[in-house]
């Protein structure tokens, strides 16, 4: 546990100065450095550390060991196009480190840009605090689908400033790195409909309201629809298959915790009232997502492309609160919730850490 919080620690450090900073090059050394440390962190790690290693990493490593790179770009297609970019950029610095380490530098460096963009109206060390305690540990194990969430994290940052041309590069990348960032439309629907049109603003309130428990009910048969109508290809039918597990209620019980702390934070709160109806409604699609999760297992993995816009809604609604006591408790809630899950419960199997490179006692 002591290498996390010592990594999180420096990390936020460096970010915390970078905005301090009032030059730009001593602003991008420091955000460097930010993402660099938990790269290290992720690169020298073992490779038991992560169960999706042996599932996509090493295969990958393998693949470009035994192929050239026309072959290899052909036959990892399956693993998406910028996951198997990193490992082999690692093939050729000759160790699968490297390339563990290129993927989580990719999944922090964009996280840290989106915070970047944000960084007039809101805290980045807040952005960043939140990213390493909710997502960090998580990106040790989901590499692909941690990569694709930087991206869409990076895509919404520019959405809320209306770059939404320059917002379509990440999101491309997303799907480039993981085919169910189709899953985040949803999201950017919400935001269409509550920020950008607002119009009808209760109206579609409502909809997403009663419509998203219906999605709960009729989810399979959605899916199933949506896959023989060719709307989506037959690799989404894993989507549709049955299974649950244990976290998937604790989550649940997190996010409806993340619903009640946006509504006392965002109270009375006039700055943040223009972002305020759509991130009541996309707490609660994330809610909604996670309660489908003790039905079915990917269902949790959808959750996730909602719950990391978190990096940007909670620094700016923070930003302009006045209740310190609440602030407090929520950055309690955010670190218990990370122990709970990562050190007792051992989720994402990244605990106890474990390297060749970094000492034992760590």
């Amino acid at each position: 546990m002591l290498i996390y919080i010592i990594t999180f620690l420096i990390s936020l450090f460096f970010v915390y100065k970078a905005q301090l900073s009032k030059s730009i090059v001593l602003s991008l050394l420091f955000l460097l450095f930010g993402a660099a440390i938990p790269s290290f962190v992720a690169g020298v790690r073992d490779m038991s550390i992560g169960v999706d290693i042996n599932v996509y990493a090493i295969p990958c490593y393998d693949l470009a060991m035994a192929t050239d790179f026309s072959d290899f770009s052909t036959l990892s297609i399956r693993w998406g196009v910028v996951f198997p970019l990193m490992i082999y950029l690692g093939y050729i610095m000759g160790s699968l480190s490297w390339g563990l380490g290129f993927v989580e530098f990719f999944i922090c460096i964009n996280v840290l840009i989106a915070l970047y963009i944000q960084r007039r109206k809101m805290s980045m060390a807040v952005g960043y605090f939140l990213f390493l305690f909710l997502f960090y540990n998580m990106s040790l194990n989901l590499m692909r689908q941690s990569m694709a969430l930087s991206c869409c994290v990076l895509a919404f940052s520019l959405m809320i400033n209306a770059k939404y041309k320059i917002s379509l590069i990440p999101l491309y990348l997303a799907f480039l790195s993981h085919s169910s960032v189709v899953i985040f439309g949803l999201l950017l629907m919400e935001f269409y409909f509550l920020v950008i049109n607002k119009k009808k603003k209760g109206v579609y309130k409502m909809v997403f309201y009663i419509g998203l428990p219906l999605v709960v009910i009729l989810y399979q048969k959605i899916m199933n629809l949506a896959i023989q109508w060719g709307v989506l290809t037959d690799h989404y039918e894993a989507y549709s298959e049955g299974g649950n597990t244990f976290f998937s209620y604790t989550n649940t019980l997190s996010q409806l915790c993340f619903l009640i702390l946006m509504l006392l934070l965002a109270n009375k709160n006039r700055m943040f009232k223009d972002l305020k109806p759509f991130s009541l409604v996309a707490i609660y699609s994330s809610l909604v997502f996670t309660t489908l999760s003790t039905i079915n297992v990917w269902a949790f993995r959808a959750a996730l492309y909602i719950e990391i816009i978190y990096l940007i809604i909670f620094p700016l609604v923070i930003k302009t609160t006045s209740n310190r006591l609440l602030v407090k408790s929520f950055y309690v809630f955010v670190v218990l919730l990370w122990f709970y899950d990562s050190i007792i419960n051992g989720v994402n199997g990244t605990y106890p850490y474990s390297s060749e490179v970094l000492p034992s006692f760590f």
